[in-house]
């Protein structure tokens, strides 16, 4: 480069000009990197607004390159192709997401209120055995509400995950739901899109439930600014979750943090609870896959219904399990989900 410069102050160009020819090519955008002219490529440790705070992927690490003469036969057998998709993200419908492990697929989809780190406990018990995709439903976590004109009912909200399966590359996974997210799963198996369905407590009942004031939550908003403080106190952590997991004082201040602030700063929650009450899921009949259907004993916000909404679902009982059994066991309810996803036909 010293040289160039030398030459082209012999032949009378001017310094920048020399220095822009001296300079090699693939430095030449530097300026504008520094000055924030180009767009940088994502970073995957790095928080970002649209996709919520970031955090380390928990996927296996990545292989060691082998040997140029093991690598030898490969050729010979036929590859099965896959189209790589990101362990997280947000989909181009809005859906945020997590993936890791190994193994058939499975979709787990949280209640209302929640976010898809309600399922971590479960995570870790499943990821040996399955893919897991773990989702904020729309409107919730980090993902984008539905269409200003969409009612969020659960078929509304099956409709946006069928389109958002086919977006990351998911053709026909295992799904597992928790309250309105095993309703959701049974909307997404009457659509037959899904290979089979767990529910854990889900919501079900008979017939559409009448209005029901948003108390709870309006509360939780307004506490807001005070939930760490409160969450790290075995009083804070019953008030915040007595109803919906069994023992709410064996919770992590961490995990009753983050129940609470979902719960309390989800914008979808109000009109959610509202199109979920004001109706009740039907078509069970016409579901041809498998269905398992797991209850609380000690869940009193959700029963099962007297009537066979799913005739052909089997029901079984999560002992000592409240309203969110992935809190309550998580190991209970990795085996229950296991249980539910092994099985294709119904």
């Amino acid at each position: 480069m010293a040289r160039a410069l030398r030459a082209g102050r012999r032949r009378g160009r001017p310094g920048r000009a020399a220095l822009r020819q001296a300079v090699p090519s693939h430095l030449v955008a530097l300026p504008r990197l520094l000055r924030g002219r180009l767009r940088r490529a994502p970073d995957p440790g790095r928080p970002d607004p649209a996709r919520g705070p970031a955090v380390p992927w928990r996927g296996a690490p990545p292989r060691a390159a082998r040997p140029a003469d093991e690598r030898a036969g490969d050729d010979a057998a036929p590859r099965r192709r896959r189209t790589a998709h990101p362990p997280r993200g947000v989909s181009a419908t809005g859906i945020a997401y997590d993936r890791t492990g190994t193994g058939p697929p499975v979709v787990l989809l949280h209640g209302l209120g929640g976010e898809r780190q309600v399922w971590d406990g479960v995570v870790e018990h499943l990821r040996a055995e399955r893919e897991v995709v773990t989702v904020d439903l729309p409107g919730f976590g980090a993902s984008a509400p539905l269409a200003q004109d969409v009612v969020p009912t659960p078929a509304a909200i099956a409709e946006q995950l069928a389109r958002f399966l086919g977006e990351i590359g998911l053709e026909r996974p295992h799904v597992a739901g928790n309250s309105l997210g095993g309703w959701i799963a049974l909307e997404l198996a009457r659509r037959d899109v899904v290979a089979s369905v767990t529910g854990l407590c889900p919501a079900l009942w008979e017939r559409p439930l009448p209005p029901k004031p948003f108390v709870m939550h309006r509360v939780a908003r307004t506490l807001r600014p005070a939930l760490p403080a409160l969450m790290r106190t075995g009083l804070g952590r019953r008030a915040a979750l007595l109803g919906i997991v069994a023992r709410p004082g064996d919770v992590s201040p961490q995990d009753a943090l983050r129940v609470a602030s979902a719960y309390a700063s989800a914008p979808a929650f109000a009109a959610t609870n509202r199109a979920m009450r004001s109706g009740h899921f039907t078509g069970g009949e016409r579901i041809r896959v498998p269905v398992l259907l797991a209850w609380g004993e000690l869940d009193r916000l959700v029963t099962p219904p007297a009537r066979a909404l799913v005739p052909r679902a089997v029901s079984i009982t999560l002992p000592g399990c409240s309203h969110l059994p992935m809190l309550d066991d998580p190991a209970l309810s990795a085996r229950t989900i296991l249980r539910g996803s092994a099985r294709t036909t119904g």
